[in-house]
């Protein structure tokens, strides 16, 4: 129960700490027990029990990868990888998490495993840590095409798709600093299904699906138009675009975290 029980110090978070000691007694909010997210949980949990989540971008970057890879071989697209230290004979050099040489062009990505953006400051620190993969995808970007006659042995001149990679969708669909922001299951599925449906599917008792109210979206035809595409699809994720029609945006200043305030002030009248 420790794990789960605020121990009265610091900022209250009750999707972390449901639990709150009072005197003899143990309060909580309902909401984060009925409606827990598993996926927070595990890193919140992590982090309590002194494991560092740095740990875990390597290895997703090695997944990530692997999978692209696959997912090339298995479509019969040629794929090449040039990830890793690229060293120039003046010794200077950049350290690319992705680049994968495609028929007709080069995917070059920043991978940036993140934490799950639950809280307002959780979205804002993602939000701050792809700015910065973007930023890096530019320099390295930069770096590749000012010293393109020095790397044309080892990296061919090609169109370069920048892009940065992360590990949940919440993000993707925006576009930081000209760099689109998608997540790898969507790489993924882009490359392994090649289209999807949008509209209504229905399925009888026996199994069999209807798809005359649904239309295909073929994102590619080719090896030419995968790469011609990709850049679009990457910044327009079509299960994003398919819900901007139902969606509106306005700013508005609002206070962040109202329950937590009042949660800290009720801590401090008890307290007295």
């Amino acid at each position: 129960m420790d794990l789960l029980t605020h121990q009265g110090d610091g900022r209250v978070n009750f999707w972390s700490k449901p639990f709150v000691k009072r005197h003899d007694d143990l309060l909580f909010a309902l909401l984060p027990i009925t409606g827990s997210h598993i996926l927070y949980l595990v890193d919140e949990w992590l982090k309590a029990g002194g494991v560092s989540l740095d740990a875990r971008g390597p290895l997703f970057e090695r997944y990530l990868r692997q999978q692209v890879i696959e997912d090339m071989r298995q479509r019969g697209f040629f794929c090449h990888d040039h990830s890793g230290i690229i060293t120039l004979s003046n010794g200077k050099f950049e350290e690319i998490d992705l680049l994968l040489e495609f028929r007709h062009c080069l995917l070059l990505a920043e991978i940036k495993c993140i934490g799950y953006p639950l809280e307002a400051r959780d979205k804002y620190n993602a939000h701050k840590r792809v700015a910065q993969a973007a930023n890096q995808v530019n320099r390295k970007a930069n770096f590749i095409s000012a010293n393109q006659p020095a790397l044309i042995a080892s990296l061919p001149s090609k169109p370069l798709v920048k892009v940065v990679l992360t590990n949940y969708p919440l993000l993707s669909g925006l576009v930081v600093a000209g760099v689109p922001v998608t997540d790898a299951p969507f790489l993924h599925h882009y490359i392994a299904d090649g289209s999807s449906r949008q509209g209504l599917t229905s399925i009888d008792a026996q199994g069999n699906r209807d798809y005359s109210k649904s239309k295909l979206i073929r994102y590619y035809e080719d090896e030419l138009t995968f790469c011609q595409n990709l850049r679009h699809y990457l910044a327009h994720p079509v299960f994003v675009e398919s819900t901007r029609q139902y969606c509106s945006w306005r700013v508005a200043n609002t206070v962040a975290d109202l329950f937590v305030e009042f949660a800290s002030v009720d801590f401090s009248v008890a307290n007295t």
